[in-house]
C-alpha cells in the first residue's frame, strides 16, 4: 500500500489541493486487514458516495485515483506507482 503521502502528492499535482480525510476513510480498515482492507472502501460505489457526501467532485477523483495508485502500486511497486498514474492520466488512459 502506497504511503497516504504519495496520495497527497498526486492529489495535489492533478487536483490542486490534498485530500487527507478522503485517504483517511478509504484505508480505515487496513491496520485491521492489511492489504486485504482493499476489498471495502476501494470502488465506485465509494467514489461516489464520497462526491454525494462532501459535494465535491474533486474529492471523488481523488478516490477514483486512490484506487488507481494502489492498483499500480500492486504490480510495480511504490517508487514506480506515481510516475506511471501521471502518464496514464496524462495520455487520456485514465480520465477523471
Amino acid at each position: 500500500m502506497p504511503e497516504h503521502y504519495l496520495h497527497e502528492v498526486i492529489d495535489l499535482l492533478v487536483l490542486g489541493k490534498k485530500f487527507s480525510e478522503v485517504h483517511d476513510f478509504m484505508d480505515s480498515l487496513q491496520p485491521y486487514m492489511q492489504s486485504n482492507h482493499r476489498l471495502y472502501y476501494h470502488d465506485m460505489e465509494t467514489v461516489n458516495k464520497i462526491i454525494k457526501t462532501t459535494r465535491d467532485p474533486r474529492a471523488g477523483a481523488s478516490a477514483y485515483l486512490h484506487i488507481w495508485l494502489d492498483s499500480i502500486s500492486m504490480q510495480v511497486g511504490h517508487a514506480e506507482s506515481v510516475p506511471i498514474l501521471l502518464k496514464m492520466i496524462q495520455s487520456g488512459q485514465i480520465r477523471i
